[in-house]
């Protein structure tokens, strides 16, 4: 809105300057209505002419302080004695008369049927336009209403026609109240140029669908501004900001003008910091060197203070229900996949972050940790490293137990009561060395307390009398041929047997036949495939086990034909010599010379064999024992 001195204004008019000037105000103050009278628009020359189809109980336009002028972006009030020009309801209707008797209770209507169809324009009285070019229009208003059904918008008579010149935006909300605006400057059509006849309006229309939205609409500080070409300050219109929004550049329609108020950089573009203006409605100015000056209120909203709220607790049980909610602003989103208000199972220890929006769109965050702690109760647990010992032998007990920052052991390592036990009790977690000096079955009991309650648990351990048992065994051969027999005799010492267990191929060479035994023996086994035999005998004489081993080596003992001749090229009637070379202990040897003299002969040496006639001769040597026969031709 532009703001201007009547004497200046005055002034400016009779020199015939050039410079941007008003020539028409309207505060609708000239005529102080009483309260509560609901003073038709007449009181200050303003008219309203209905535009036909209204029903019985139509809105009606009233001028008072019902609904008071405030600086834009101010909430609506009432009674501060600055008339506005609004739309309210009549008494005559039922419905609107218990909500408001006067029918004028400020920009309020009444929508409830048929009978309250409004069609209806408030109009100026006419406006002398002569001598006044590029004429344009500013205003303060409020307007809400049910969308396009129910609306205002602003009109123009050019002294012919009445013309829509603008749809007037929605004002919004101060919570229930309307907000004061500042209309973005309307310009007037070229007709208005130097025209005697012009009139503005405002028309207001509700279909009577029985849905209502008030605020409906008010009006004030209507300003009809010529603006010569050359000069004009008209800012565009900026904010509300919130209090942590980035500055901004202001524009207007003309440049090279001086941009002052609070938080302003005066340049080329007057650049508005937010932070530097801090919270508070600033009024911005913008003079040109021609004398053209315009002004705004730019609104800077401070940030909402957000609260982060858990709700039983902040500190919860494993897969206990907490509800988060923000405070301090109107929409909250939360990180974690947390919904506002909404029950969710706590599964893990987290921080949630909450960001709060108000009525401003302004944000801020919040932040509250969920500890989430292992509340079941702990599991007794514990190992001992034997469960069956000899009188004064010792077992170590463990403590594998289970919780949530165990504070107490209580160990029994006698808990039948049977004695001779050193000790007997302990009260740490351990490990425990614990020595038994009397034989016995005893139970042994731990238990465990943690910040969620006790468990214990119990086991035996078997304390008996034992021999000095040695288990041994003796052989008949260490080394023996594929086939032959070996005879093992029981040799255990220090104790009577009750079991004996033989295992005569314990590493599964696969020839021992048999391979185990169940009695003392002796035991004659006979082994059939080389390789290296573990014997394994285990006694128990009825308390203790023991066990001893030992290996048998079985080679193959077949032998094998083998020899070498003096000479293998000889004239005729030459002889040659047959050396054995053979391995495996032969028993007998066949030689075979055919074509020579002798031609056979047995044993180990055959002598000098004699060859009377040219040619090629093959030798044969067959030896034999009692693990095989084996032959080779040369």
């Amino acid at each position: 809105m532009k703001l201007r001195s009547l004497v200046l204004i005055t002034a400016l008019f009779l020199t015939g300057a050039l410079n941007a000037q008003v020539f028409y105000t309207e505060g609708f103050d000239g005529t102080p209505c009483a309260a509560g009278s609901g003073c038709d628009p007449s009181i200050v020359s303003w008219t309203r002419v209905s535009q036909g189809g209204e029903g019985a109980n139509a809105n009606r336009w009233y001028v008072s302080d019902t609904e008071s002028g405030v600086l834009p972006p101010g909430c609506g009030v009432g009674g501060t004695g600055n008339q506005t020009l609004h739309v309210g309801n009549v008494s005559t209707s039922a419905a609107a008369f218990l909500f408001c008797p006067t029918g004028d209770c400020g920009a309020a209507y009444d929508d409830s049927g048929p009978a309250e169809i409004t069609n209806s324009r408030a109009e100026s009285p006419v406006i002398n336009c002569t001598g006044q070019t590029n004429i344009t229009v500013d205003f303060n208003y409020i307007e809400n209403g049910q969308g396009a059904l129910d609306d205002c918008s602003f009109w123009y008579f050019d002294g012919a026609t009445w013309a829509n010149v603008d749809p007037i935006a929605k004002s919004g909300l101060c919570g229930a109240q309307g907000q004061w605006t500042a209309v973005t400057t309307i310009n007037l059509p070229a007709s208005a140029d130097n025209n005697p006849n012009v009139q503005i309006g405002f028309l207001w229309v509700n279909n009577g669908d029985g849905t209502a939205a008030d605020p409906s609409a008010a009006i004030d500080d209507i300003t009809l501004t010529s603006n010569p070409a050359g000069c004009d300050a008209t800012i565009t219109q900026a904010g509300p900001f919130c209090a942590d929004a980035p500055s901004t550049n202001l524009t207007a329609a003309q440049g090279g003008g001086t941009w002052t108020g609070t938080g302003i950089t005066n340049g080329a573009l007057g650049t508005f910091d937010p932070a530097t203006a801090g919270g508070g409605n600033h009024v911005i100015t913008y003079t040109l060197g021609c004398g053209d000056v315009d002004t705004m209120t730019i609104a800077v909203n401070a940030l909402p203070t957000i609260t982060a709220n858990a709700a039983p607790a902040t500190t919860v049980c494993n897969g206990d229900m907490v509800t988060l909610t923000g405070g301090g602003a109107t929409s909250y989103t939360w990180t974690g996949g947390v919904t506002d208000g909404v029950a969710f199972a706590a599964g893990a220890t987290t921080n949630y972050i909450v960001t709060g929006t108000d009525g401003n769109g302004c944000i801020d965050t919040s932040s509250v940790t969920i500890t989430v702690n292992n509340c079941s109760q702990p599991t007794a647990s514990f190992t001992p490293d034997s469960i069956t010992i000899c009188v004064g032998g010792n077992i170590l007990f463990t403590d594998n137990s289970t919780g949530t920052g165990i504070t107490t052991w209580v160990w029994d390592f006698d808990f039948t009561g049977l004695g001779g036990v050193v000790p007997a009790t302990a009260n740490t977690q351990g490990p425990h060395n614990v020595t038994y000096n009397t034989p016995g079955t005893y139970s042994v009991n731990l238990s465990v307390t943690d910040a969620n309650g006790t468990d214990d648990t119990t086991i035996v351990v078997n304390v008996v009398t034992c021999s000095s048992i040695s288990a041994g065994f003796t052989t008949s051969s260490s080394t023996i041929c594929a086939g032959d027999s070996v005879v093992f005799t029981d040799a255990t010492t220090g104790g009577t047997p009750t079991i004996w267990q033989w295992d005569f191929d314990l590493t599964a060479v696969g020839g021992a036949t048999p391979s185990t035994a169940i009695n003392q023996g002796p035991h004659t086994i006979f082994f059939n495939t080389p390789g290296t035999y573990t014997v394994q005998l285990i006694v128990f004489d009825g308390a203790v086990f023991d066990t001893t081993s030992n290996t048998i080596t079985v080679n193959d003992c077949s032998p094998t034909a083998n020899f070498s001749a003096s000479q293998t090229t000889l004239c005729e009637t030459d002889c040659i010599t047959f050396t054995d070379l053979s391995t495996g202990t032969p028993t007998s040897y066949s030689w075979s010379f055919p074509g020579g003299t002798p031609a056979t002969a047995t044993g180990s040496n055959p002598g000098s064999i004699c060859y009377a006639t040219s040619g090629n001769y093959n030798v044969t040597l067959t030896v034999t024992n009692q693990y095989g026969v084996d032959s080779l031709v040369m």
